[in-house]
């Protein structure tokens, strides 16, 4: 069961509700969706530990409820699973909306095709979130989900694999390593790979990860990082 939150004025929010519905339909997935009017009382109930794979949320004029909300969701609950869609009635790419880290954002008024057009790219990540990597080091065998990590790193031949609990190593190469991760895994530095959903906040130069660290994007790294950053970030 996929647990969609909907958080919009009531027009908007029926028919995200009937988007949602025919698309599980169509895709034989199990879908719940539910609604909420105020982004500060859903803000509450993630507080008190609901949680969601999608949540549309409406940005209003201010952005102050949606930018709180959204906040509470990765500074507060340390969540990055979550699937963040802003919804408004203009363009708006704000610093502090980007930093929430949202998936994407939607045009109020768009069409359904608009809706399940997010809808497959959102169940897309959330399957390849599912997905394992796997190695060997001496005599032990890992699998870890690809969503645990936070940044694989190298020294000459030794790969080091960090998740926010733990830290694994195993001989090999960057350059294998990066050949068979989602495309959430972005190369930032000869030495580095970091996973995209655990970026927390990015500046041109640098980024921060959910478990504290900030890297250097090494010069040769830096527009294509951007492009991979702001990938996914298009009004529908």
């Amino acid at each position: 069961m996929y647990r969609i939150g909907i958080c919009a004025n009531m027009e908007e929010a029926k028919k995200l509700e009937e988007a949602c519905r025919q698309y599980g339909e169509r895709q034989n997935l199990a879908l719940d969706s539910e609604t909420w009017f105020s982004a500060d009382a859903l803000t509450e109930e993630i507080r008190r530990g609901r949680e969601f794979e999608v949540l549309f949320v409406e940005i209003t004029d201010t952005e102050d409820s949606a930018i709180g909300l959204g906040k509470c969701l990765r500074e507060e609950q340390r969540n990055f699973k979550t699937q963040l869609i802003y919804l408004a009635n203009r363009e708006c790419y704000s610093r502090a909306l980007i930093q929430t880290m949202p998936f994407d954002y939607l045009l109020t008024g768009n069409s359904m095709e608009a809706v399940e057009d997010i809808l497959d790219r959102v169940f897309l990540t959330l399957r390849r979130a599912a997905e394992k990597f796997e190695f060997k080091f001496g005599k032990n065998y890992f699998s870890i989900p690809t969503e645990d990590i936070v940044y694989v790193c190298s020294d000459l031949r030794r790969v080091r694999v960090k998740t926010k609990e733990e830290e694994f190593e195993f001989n090999g190469l960057l350059r294998d390593v990066i050949a068979g991760m989602p495309k959430d895994f972005i190369v930032i530095h000869k030495s580095f790979i970091i996973n995209k959903t655990h970026v927390i906040s990015y500046a041109y130069e640098t980024v921060k990860l959910s478990d504290g660290t900030i890297l250097s994007i090494s010069k040769t790294n830096r527009s294509r990082v951007k492009k991979c950053m702001m990938a996914g970030r298009r009004t529908a």
